[in-house]
């Protein structure tokens, strides 16, 4: 893939990705857009993304799970927020940017409060996409 979406942005083409929004994926190629079902899926399903500026690694999202009910299944990939390391971080960064709590997280009627946590996330992944591919050398429309 990475052959094509390079000779694609050498020809003057802005790339759009369909089904992936990923860091890991967005940050390494001259991707200009993305749009993926995640978005919309994860408050449902009760996971808020989180950028942990904590973490060494590459791409620093955090899937935290937040059950609608109590025996709620934790998805693949995510962590249940009561064992999550950094809950605490997470809580700080909550309240210093949407004035949420973790109850505000919890529970059916908490689809929208996730969703709009997720915005957020998304708003900073973009900019992070963008630090990251300028420092590559790519230069892609406002």
């Amino acid at each position: 893939m990475e052959p094509v979406v390079k000779k694609l942005y050498e020809a003057g083409a802005n790339i759009h990705f369909f089904g992936s929004s990923e860091y890991r994926l967005m940050a390494k190629l001259p991707v200009w857009s993305c749009d993926s079902s995640s978005w919309a899926k994860y408050p449902s399903l009760g996971v808020v993304l989180f950028w942990n500026p904590k973490h060494s690694r590459f791409d620093m999202t955090d899937k935290i799970h937040f059950p609608k009910l109590q025996e709620g299944k934790t998805p693949s990939g995510c962590v249940y927020y009561r064992d999550y390391d950094y809950l605490r971080d997470f809580e700080e960064y909550l309240g210093s940017n949407l004035s949420f709590t973790l109850d505000d997280m919890i529970g059916e009627e908490a689809d929208l409060n996730r969703a709009v946590v997720n915005m957020l996330y998304y708003c900073q992944l973009e900019e992070k996409i963008a630090e990251h591919q300028r420092s590559l050398g790519f230069v892609l429309p406002d």
